[in-house]
Order: C-alpha cells, then structure tokens, then sequence
C-alpha cells in the first residue's frame, strides 16, 4: 500500500515541467515537484496540473511563476525550478474513490502577496480620505495605555510576585 503525504505547506522545487492535454482534450501544464523540506516527507515527489480555462488561467500563471517560470511564452518554461516554492498538499478522492495526495496550491515562499497593488496616486489619494482618522486614532492611543496602566489589577503575590511564591 503507497503512503499518502500527509496534508500540509511543504516547501518544494519543481524537477520536471511540460504541457499537455487533459482527457477531455483541453491544454494543461503540469509541474513535478519534490519536497526540499526537512521531514518524512522530503524527497518525496508530487505532480501539480494547471488548466488554461477562463476561470483557472490566472491561478496557473500564478504558480508558475512561484515556481520560476518568467513569463514570457509557454514556448519557453525554462526558470521552473530555478527557486524553491511551497506546496499545499491536500487529500482528495480519485474516480475509483481511494484518497490521494493532491498539490492544491504552488505559492511563493513567503513575501507579501497582494492581489491588486495600488499605485502611488492611490495611496496618496487614500492617505488623504483616511489621514484625520489616523491621527485622531495616535493621539487617543497614550490616553488609552495611560488608562490602562492606571486601571493595572494585577496583584504582586504567589505566582505574580517573582519570589518563590511565598
């Protein structure tokens, strides 16, 4: 019997990638990829599949991109593998209903990941619209830590007095 990886974020290096077809005749990209990560895992290999459909498209080029791929043409998937990603690895039944271990998700490692970043112009307009509202907030913030210290409970005895509890 194989052993399922277990369900988690591994990070990951795509060894393998190529394009294809699914079953039904529509164009996919698949990546394979083994498991950098420290663990009872690591070494293991796990093959993602990207579809090109209207819906999936953009989280394709997503992971391929947190794979290495440059972006240019799918003519060219050289960079795939040039960086360590992370993996989520899931379960989920296949057509003869046994589990296997599935890549849900191709991330990149950490970073920030914002969907739509704005621009300067933005930032400064919605610096602007929110300006008063944060300094009214930085000068209420000493009061309300004042208020806070003021009100201190807490008690300077047993556990709390840094002594031997006596």
């Amino acid at each position: 019997m194989a052993f399922l990886i277990t369900p988690g974020t591994y990070t990951a290096r795509a060894v393998e990638s190529g394009l294809g077809k699914t079953q039904g005749g529509k164009p996919q990209v698949a990546i394979r990829f083994q498991i950098t990560q420290d663990g009872d895992w690591k070494g293991q290999y796990l093959t993602w599949y990207g579809s090109f459909t209207d819906k999936a498209r953009e989280i394709t080029f997503k992971a391929l991109d947190s794979a290495g791929w440059g972006g240019e043409s799918l003519r060219d998937l050289s960079g795939i593998g040039s960086c360590e990603c992370a993996i989520v690895v899931e379960h989920e039944a296949d057509r003869e209903g046994l589990n296997r271990a599935r890549i849900r998700w191709v991330n990149r490692i950490g970073g920030l990941s914002v969907k739509d970043q704005m621009s300067g112009s933005e930032v400064d307009d919605l610096d602007r619209q929110l300006r008063g509202d944060m300094l009214a907030w930085k000068q209420k913030k000493p009061r309300q830590q004042k208020r806070a210290e003021e009100n201190d409970d807490s008690f300077e005895f047993g556990a709390n007095s840094g002594g031997d509890g006596f």
